[in-house]
C-alpha cells in the first residue's frame, strides 16, 4: 500500500494511520512556521550585522529582540511532531538516528549553543563590539540552526533508503550528501523566508503605528523585496525538486493523495506574491494585504507538509504499519494529548503577550528618556542663546543666519 494506492489525504488512508498523519501534519506545520522564523530570521540578522545595517534597520532590531523567544517556542512546538513520527515510522526513524549517530546527537548541544548566541547577540555587552564580531555571533547562531536543518533533512531521506542501511552500518561511514538532500535543504531554507517575513511584518506594522518614520518606510521596501525574491526562489527550487523525484513520487504529489494540496500550495504562493507586491508598491504595511499574506502562508505551509508526507508514502509500504497504528490508537491517551496541547498553547500565548508588553515598555521608557534629554538640551541651548543675544547682538544675528541656512538641508520626516 504505497502512495499510488492511497486516496485523498487523510480520508483515503486507514483510519488510525490517517488520524496520526493528520496530527503529525498539523503539529509539524506549526513547528515549521516557528522554526522558519528562527532560521530565516537569524540569517537576516547575520546579513544585516555584516553589512552594518543592524542598528538602523527596524526589522533586524525586532528579530534580535524576538529570536530567543521564537527558538523556545519552536523547540516546544517540535515535541509533538517528534512523538508522532516515532509512532508512524518507528523502525525507519530509529534506524536513521543510529546510522547518523554523532551528527544526529550533535543537534542538542548545537541548539543550546545557538540559543545562547541569540542572547549574546542582543546583550548590551555585544552592542559595543566591532561590527565583524557582532556579525560573527549572529552568523554563528544562524550556522547552528542551518546545521539542525541539514541533520533533519539527512535523517528524513536516510530513513527512506533502506538499501543504504546495511552498507553504512558495516563501514560505519557518515552518509554523504546527495543531490536530493541538497535540493531539499535549499527548498526548505528558501520557503522559510516568506513564512518568517509574514510574522515579522505584523511586528513591524505595530512598531510603525507607534513610531512612524522614514526608517519604517525603508523596512517595508526591504522586507517585501526579500519576501518576493524568496517566493520566486521557492517556486523555482520546488520545480527542480519535483523534477528530481522518481515517477512514484511525482504521481503521489500530483495524484489523488496530495494533488489538491499541491494546488492549494501553488495558490498560497500566488496569493502571498500578490499581497507582497501590493505592500511593495504602496510602501506601507496595509492591514488587508497582510491578512492575505498570512492566509496565503497558512495555506502554503499546510499544503507543503501534506505534499512532503506524500513523497514519503510513495516510498514505503503503509500496509504493515497500519496494523501497528491501529493497536496504538486503541491504547488511549488521545484525550490527555489534547488537554496538554491546550495547556501548552495557553502558556506559550501568555509568554508571547508578556514578552510583547515588556518590549513595548522598554521602547516607551527609552523614548521618554530620549525626549527628556532632548528637552533639557533644548532649554539649556535656548537660555544660552538668549543670554548671548542680550550681550552680543552680532552673535545673535549670526546665529539666526546659521539657523536659516541650515533649515533647507534638513530632511522632513515622512509619515506612513
Amino acid at each position: 500500500m504505497t502512495g499510488a494506492d492511497l486516496g485523498p489525504f487523510p480520508l483515503g488512508l486507514p483510519a488510525a494511520s490517517g488520524l496520526y498523519l493528520s496530527l503529525y501534519a498539523g503539529t509539524l506545520a506549526l513547528h515549521l512556521v516557528l522554526m522558519s522564523y528562527v532560521l530565516a530570521g537569524s540569517g537576516y540578522v547575520a546579513a544585516a550585522s555584516l553589512l552594518g545595517a543592524r542598528e538602523r534597520d527596524p526589522a533586524a532590531r525586532a528579530l534580535v529582540d524576538w529570536l530567543p523567544f521564537g527558538l523556545g517556542t519552536a523547540i516546544t512546538a517540535g515535541v509533538a511532531p517528534l512523538l508522532f513520527v516515532q509512532i508512524l515510522y518507528k523502525e525507519s526513524f530509529y534506524t536513521a538516528n543510529l546510522l547518523l549517530f554523532h551528527r544526529w546527537m550533535a543537534i542538542v548541544p548545537v541548539l543550546i549553543a545557538g540559543f545562547y548566541l541569540l542572547y549574546l547577540s542582543k546583550s548590551e555587552r555585544a552592542q559595543g563590539w566591532p561590527r565583524l564580531a557582532r556579525a560573527g555571533v549572529a552568523g554563528g547562531a544562524f550556522a547552528c540552526f542551518l546545521f539542525t536543518a541539514w541533520s533533519w533533512t539527512g535523517n528524513h531521506l536516510l530513513a527512506l533508503e533502506p538499501d543504504r542501511w546495511a552498507p553504512l552500518y558495516v563501514t560505519s561511514a557518515t552518509p554523504a550528501p546527495t543531490v536530493e538532500m541538497l535540493l531539499r535543504l535549499a527548498l526548505w531554507a528558501a520557503a522559510a523566508v516568506p513564512w518568517m517575513a509574514a510574522i515579522l511584518a505584523w511586528q513591524l506594522r505595530a512598531q510603525a503605528l507607534r513610531e512612524p518614520g522614514r526608517e519604517h518606510d525603508r523596512a517595508v521596501t526591504r522586507v517585501s523585496t526579500v519576501a518576493l525574491v524568496s517566493l520566486a526562489a521557492t517556486a523555482g527550487l520546488a520545480a527542480l525538486y519535483a523534477g528530481h523525484l522518481d515517477p512514484a513520487g511525482r504521481e503521489a504529489i500530483s495524484g489523488p493523495l496530495a494533488g489538491p494540496y499541491l494546488r492549494a500550495l501553488q495558490l498560497g504562493l500566488a496569493v502571498q506574491a500578490a499581497a507582497w507586491l501590493r505592500i511593495r508598491i504602496g510602501r506601507h504595511w496595509s492591514r488587508s494585504a497582510l491578512f492575505f499574506v498570512t492566509a496565503g502562508a497558512v495555506v502554503t505551509v499546510l499544503g507543503a507538509v501534506v505534499v512532503r508526507e506524500s513523497v514519503r508514502l510513495s516510498r514505503i509500504d503503509l500496509g504493515p504499519l497500519a496494523g501497528a497504528h491501529a493497536r496504538i490508537a486503541e491504547a488511549g491517551g488521545m484525550a490527555g494529548f489534547f488537554v496538554f496541547l491546550l495547556i501548552a498553547s495557553a502558556v506559550i500565548t501568555w509568554c508571547a503577550l508578556a514578552t510583547r508588553r515588556a518590549l513595548h515598555a522598554r521602547a516607551s521608557a527609552a523614548s521618554t528618556e530620549g525626549s527628556g534629554a532632548g528637552s533639557g538640551a533644548g532649554s539649556g541651548a535656548g537660555s544660552d542663546a538668549g543670554s548671548d543675544a542680550g550681550s552680543d547682538a552680532e552673535g545673535g544675528s549670526d546665529a539666526a543666519v546659521n539657523d536659516g541656512s541650515a533649515s533647507p538641508d534638513a530632511e522632513p520626516t515622512q509619515p506612513l
